[in-house]
């Protein structure tokens, strides 16, 4: 299922991912709502979805060089929609509110308490 209503999580989720259109959607309805509920408020899913669609580009962005039928060359950079999901993903992680995550090491084979990780 679609929706897009900008007043909404899911839609201020779409909104900052131009994921607007029904026709051509990255994300469904119930998608969009896990990745809110797993990152705690829609800013939060803005980073984890810009994390989903970055990872499927770098599956196929490239850089390289072509030769026209005139002879001129042309470069092509495919990496660009990356470098702007990276930024989106680094904006909008800072705007989360995010529940401190814990790491347990272990000193001489037993776990220690866990501490607080910035």
């Amino acid at each position: 299922m679609f929706s897009y209503d900008p007043t909404t999580d899911v839609g201020r989720f779409r909104l900052r991912l131009r994921d607007t259109r029904e026709q051509n959607a990255f994300f469904t309805d119930a998608e969009v709502s896990a990745l809110i509920a797993d990152a705690g408020d829609w800013r939060g899913a803005v980073a984890e979805g810009a994390r989903i669609c970055l990872a499927q580009i770098a599956r196929y962005a490239r850089q390289y060089s072509t030769t026209r039928r005139d002879g001129s060359s042309e470069s092509v950079d495919e990496t660009a929609a990356a470098t702007y999901l990276e930024r989106l993903i680094d904006e909008y992680e800072k705007q989360s509110p995010r529940l401190p995550r814990l790491v347990v090491r272990q000193l001489g084979g037993y776990p220690s308490d866990p501490y607080k990780v910035n």
